[in-house]
């Protein structure tokens, strides 16, 4: 398990490595250098080109599915990787790589990480630990790839910024290929069996989940368009002679999971361990409302320094905020879609998670578009608001959710993972030399 699951994380964070190179906010700087867009309308086309990425994974989910996800997986790697070398040269036909390549790679990949847990008999708590590591490691590429492109980006050496982009991804093909046979594919995995009367219950928890969860993706995917602009243009970015790169706000995202992934895996399991574990549908409500207080921060923010520029304090603090709501919900969500979705249509279930992505991605860029010339605390307000709203939905879906979200499968005893051991599962099997 842990040779299975640690390939799995070092593919997905090469991945991620190359997106973040140009997702944290330097794809709508680029858009603004070369085709002298405002900050509207770089953030409009942004957010369409992501909210297309994963508009069509539901597709990839099913044809992952029906043919395997490990052909989809390499297939999704080499398409990407051609997308990105295309952008600077031809923006259409890249941008149309990225998001076959995407939407083939996303689903799948995501999907592999319950069926590497299905097939070491791991229970639901292992495998939302598993996926706060798999998300770990989507993070450390997130930290890797703009630190790196935001460098260049300044000095305005696209080229290279864009070489960031896709060497990753031919470094993650090229891994791949060298394990895809520790990629369970579909017909590999034995999955629970549950009465239609429970699966009905869950198809329903898992379709307001996609309903609500838009209103936290519209908010936290500012950070490539309104948070990155306002780090660029309204914030004093000087720490002594050294300026800092507009970019690096956005990729503290990042750091600050590291950082905190292993300490809430840890918080939750000694909450079990005392008899008080905290349940999914309370940690996605928690998530709501604390996206919704990182916005608040901006909008003190704008309202203080409206006229001049703001401490980095602010915007270092919001997506600190920002970022721990995000590891009570992403990783949490790509875990319940992977294990409670129907068993041969769990792919096109997770196609649907992420297609909640791409609707907020949309309903993002169109405020920011047109909402540019609104002061920007009415801006950032919207994003405060929204996501309190799904916290009140999921306060009151929470005994429906509770019930529907449990394994019945009995897994055997010995592969449960023993008491206050589950935060660091990972390391202790490679301390010990399991799997």
């Amino acid at each position: 398990m842990y040779k299975a699951l640690v390939n799995a994380c070092l593919v997905e964070a090469k991945e991620r490595a190359g997106w973040y190179a140009l997702g944290s906010g330097i794809f709508t700087l680029f858009l603004r250098e070369k085709y002298k867009l405002t900050r509207g309308q770089a953030g409009l086309v942004f957010q369409a080109f992501y909210a297309c990425m994963y508009m069509f994974t539901l597709l990839g989910g099913y044809l992952g599915d029906k043919f395997g996800r490990r052909k989809m997986i390499g297939a999704g790697l080499l398409l990407t990787a051609a997308g990105y070398f295309m952008l600077p040269f031809n923006l259409v036909t890249g941008m149309l790589l990225v998001i076959a390549g995407n939407a083939a790679f996303k689903p799948n990949m995501t999907t592999s990480v319950n069926s590497i847990c299905r097939a070491e008999g791991y229970s639901e708590e292992q495998t939302d630990a598993s996926y706060s590591w798999f998300y770990l490691a989507i993070n450390i590429g997130g930290f890797v790839g703009p630190a790196i492109s935001s460098i260049f980006e300044e000095r305005k050496e696209y080229g290279l910024v864009f070489a960031t982009a896709y060497i990753p991804l031919l470094l993650a093909f090229a891994w791949f290929v060298v394990v895809r046979k520790d990629f369970p594919d579909s017909s590999d995995t034995i999955f629970e069996e549950v009465s239609e009367e429970l699966q009905r219950l869950r198809n329903k928890c898992l379709n307001i989940i996609c309903w609500i969860a838009p209103a936290f993706w519209c908010a936290f995917h500012a950070g490539p368009t309104q948070l990155t602009f306002f780090s660029a243009d309204f914030t004093d970015r000087k720490i002594g002679n050294f300026v800092v790169p507009s970019g690096w706000p956005s990729a503290s995202n990042s750091l600050y999971i590291l950082i905190f992934t292993p300490a809430l895996i840890y918080i939750f399991k000694k909450l079990e361990k005392m008899g008080r574990a905290v349940p999914i549908a309370t940690k996605l409500m928690l998530g709501f409302i604390l996206t919704g207080a990182a916005f608040a921060i901006m909008v003190m923010a704008s309202v203080e320094y409206r006229d001049v520029l703001a401490p980095l304090f602010y915007i270092a603090f919001c997506w600190l905020v920002l970022t721990i709501s995000e590891l009570f919900i992403s990783p949490m969500g790509n875990s319940l879609f992977a294990q409670y979705a129907p068993n041969n249509e769990k792919g096109k279930w997770m196609g649907k998670w992420f297609i909640s992505i791409s609707v907020g991605n949309i309903a993002g860029g169109l405020w920011g578009y047109f909402g540019e010339h609104l002061p920007k605390w009415i801006q950032f307000s919207l994003f405060a608001t929204l996501p309190l709203f799904s916290a009140v939905v999921m306060w009151v879906m929470r005994h429906d959710m509770n019930k529907a979200f449990r394994r019945v499968d009995n897994l055997a005893e010995d592969t449960l993972i023993p008491p206050g051991k589950g935060a660091i599962l990972p390391l202790k099997l490679a301390i010990q030399g399991e799997g």
